[in-house]
């Protein structure tokens, strides 16, 4: 993905003031786990808006103060120049602390209201964040689980070491087999095979009564075939082989582009 063009497309501004849809969300919250530069954006982002809310709050002035304490006098000024009859002390002294009161709670009112939107917006971040660790604590337990099952299928008795080693066309080439016909699964490991030209890649074949059967394709990404990948299981396996063929295989190998061989 383009990151660049991704953020200059305005949809980060849209998320952070909530206008997207559901759909629309969960895609930016999937791109945020995978592209940290994404999160720093949105931070910006956030802030900026942060920033322009702040300036728009209504922040009471000392107008309002002064409004208040001239409520107060002229209250009291009027009690004590024609106090009304028929209203005690008492009841004066309520009515004006009522006001008071009262520009108190709006004063309060906006500075929570305030607060509660620079909350509401920090944690949204945080859930981000959070979710972008959970989704990476999974991917770890994932891999470390996957390891853990391809270490008990190499020490386990019924698993059969098969050395591939180089033919003449690739006399360096070098490849593992773990075959275990118990658990039915085959692990190869690639580390030691060459490059592959632009549109071929490498095929795995099982040798069985004399025949070569499929086992899958190798992906074509050197990254990709670090470490043991698994392959097909293939029943009553003699032998194994590689062979270079066009993208995505095919049904026979081509026997001139074989570059390792091994038998059990």
């Amino acid at each position: 993905m383009d990151v660049k063009k991704y953020i200059e497309s305005g949809v980060l501004e849209a998320y952070a003031t909530g206008t997207l849809s559901e759909q629309e969300r969960i895609e930016v919250e999937t791109h945020l786990e995978n592209y940290p530069e994404l999160i720093d954006e949105l931070r910006r982002i956030e802030k900026a808006i942060e920033a322009y809310a702040s300036q728009q709050t209504l922040t009471p002035g000392s107008t309002v103060y002064d409004a208040i304490i001239q409520t107060i006098k002229n209250d009291k000024a009027h009690q004590q120049s024609s106090p009304p009859p028929t209203t005690s002390n008492g009841t004066r002294m309520t009515s004006w602390l009522w006001k008071l009161f009262g520009a108190f709670a709006l004063l309060f009112g906006l500075y929570f209201l305030n607060q509660d939107r620079l909350c509401k917006k920090t944690v949204r971040e945080h859930q981000i964040i959070i979710d972008s660790l959970t989704n990476k604590i999974k991917r770890i337990e994932n891999t470390n689980r996957l390891f853990a099952n391809q270490s008990s299928l190499i020490n386990d008795q019924h698993t059969t070491v098969v050395d591939m080693k180089g033919l003449p066309i690739a006399p360096d080439a070098f490849a593992r087999i773990y075959y275990n016909p118990i658990k039915e699964s085959t692990l190869i490991d690639l580390s030691d095979m060459p490059a592959v030209q632009s549109g071929k890649q490498f095929q795995l074949w099982a040798l069985v009564d004399g025949s070569p059967v499929n086992m899958g394709v190798i992906p074509l990404d050197a990254n990709q075939r670090t470490g043991l990948l698994s392959m097909t299981f293939v029943p009553d396996a003699v032998g194994f082989a590689v062979t270079i063929e066009p993208l995505g295989g095919q049904a026979t190998p081509s026997l001139d582009q074989m570059l390792i061989y091994g038998e059990i």
